[in-house]
């Protein structure tokens, strides 16, 4: 015979308050919680290195850019997740411990969150209507897959290689990356 199991689903204020005690960060996704996974070394200086790209090019900025702590949460469909890098430009809306409308939210790939970035998170981010841009970084090869917005709304597509270069302009700062300077120090 079969058992029914409820599971019970966590209010928002309830996971705010619990995850500030909680040793391993979780992301939130309509009242369940998901335990998020360790980064390997690659992950983490590639994080690293684009934050303090990002960091430097928006310092005299009204953007602040974070690093995998602060959450991002899109009202819209009850979701907390905790980008690798974003930057957000939104002075009137504050909260400590989330942001709502980022301008750049980045991932770095690992093999298991691949498939979470790549489709819910992707479908997920599209529904934030400050995003401009979305890049997905890879640890394992020199590649970043870029999805900017147009001036149209619609979502364009670009992959960059070693070499290659890209401009970001949040809030009329415009700062450019390199993708060398992204995987400095990084073994591929």
């Amino acid at each position: 015979m079969g058992y029914a199991c409820k599971i019970q689903k966590l209010s928002i204020e309830e996971y705010l308050k619990d995850e500030l005690t909680r040793e391993i960060k979780h992301e939130y996704i309509d009242g369940q919680i998901y335990a998020m996974s360790g980064g390997t070394r690659n992950h983490n200086i590639i994080s690293g290195n684009l934050y303090i790209m990002l960091r430097d090019f928006f310092k005299n900025s009204s953007c602040d850019v974070f690093i995998n702590d602060v959450k991002l949460f899109i009202p819209s469909l009850n979701i907390f997740y905790y980008p690798d890098v974003m930057i957000f430009c939104d002075k009137e809306i504050k909260n400590e411990y989330y942001c709502k409308n980022p301008c750049l939210v980045a991932e770095v790939l690992s093999p298991s969150t691949e498939l979470t970035d790549r489709r819910e998170k992707w479908l997920s981010y599209q529904h934030v209507s400050s995003l401009k841009y979305y890049l997905i970084v890879h640890s394992d090869k020199i590649l970043i897959e870029i999805y900017s917005k147009d001036t149209d709304n619609l979502w364009n597509y670009q992959s960059l290689e070693q070499n290659n270069d890209f401009y970001v302009n949040c809030h009329e700062f415009n700062g450019k990356i390199d993708v060398n300077d992204i995987y400095n120090a990084v073994e591929t």
